[in-house]
């Protein structure tokens, strides 16, 4: 198993102006490579919100369009998690979409265990698998070469 869960491990939260932007440039960074290996069916456009009425994330579709939103609040491992959470339902939204539109009125519950059954839990392990085994190895690796090239642009 790779050590991949570093990115789990940093402490503290993004709390500045510059760090928010690194902050919202990695999450992209993400989902940019998540187009790539996980197509989603529509377009997707992905918003970092003030805090979510209680949530830390949502997916819903807007017109033709996926909307994923995840928490400006919350530390980069944290959105990561909740961006990979939200990109499965994006990616099985057909599958859960058809029971909860045949259903004429849903409770909360009702709605969160369908959302949340054994298709989105196979979709999720496929995203996150594909995370921790080829999106972030992948950014790791670009990261090191940036910070390498930067260092011998100083050294000239």
């Amino acid at each position: 198993m790779p050590d991949y869960p570093s990115w789990r491990n940093r402490p503290g939260s993004f709390t500045t102006q510059k760090s928010v932007k690194h902050k919202r440039r990695h999450i992209l960074r993400i989902v940019k490579q998540l187009n790539i290996y996980l197509p989603l069916r529509r377009p997707v456009v992905v918003l970092t919100s003030r805090q979510l009425s209680k949530k830390d994330g949502d997916c819903c579709v807007i017109g033709r369009k996926f909307q994923i939103r995840v928490s400006k609040e919350l530390p980069v491992s944290q959105a990561i998690d909740v961006l990979l959470h939200e990109w499965a339902h994006a990616l099985s939204w057909d599958a859960c979409e058809g029971k909860v539109v045949n259903s004429r009125r849903i409770s909360d519950y009702e709605f969160d265990r369908l959302a949340h059954g054994p298709k989105w839990g196979i979709v999720y392990s496929r995203v996150y698998q594909c995370f921790a085994f080829e999106i972030w190895p992948c950014l790791q690796v670009e990261d090191f070469n940036a910070a390498i090239l930067a260092r011998m642009g100083r050294q000239r």
